[in-house]
């Protein structure tokens, strides 16, 4: 990501680029993840800030930020 990307991102997002948002003010971004996630009872986020995190469930998250679902990772090797 260039760095007008990421201050994009950032704006975008409201908060510091490189951070994990959880949800997004703006409509513009649309929230994927990848549905290995929903294995997780809880996730964690920076919570716009590099120094600070917290946790939420993942059924929350995924109702509350309208997540979109997509392969984005590959599948662990066992």
């Amino acid at each position: 990501m260039t760095p007008a990307a990421a201050d994009g991102a950032g704006r975008l997002a409201g908060g510091v680029a490189g951070t994990a948002f959880p949800f997004a003010f703006d409509p513009r971004p649309t929230a994927t993840a990848d549905p290995a996630l929903l294995a997780h009872d809880e996730i964690f986020f920076n919570a716009a800030r590099l120094d600070r995190s917290l946790a939420l469930r993942t059924a929350d998250h995924q109702k509350l930020a309208n997540l979109r679902l997509e392969r984005i990772a590959a599948p662990e090797a066992h």
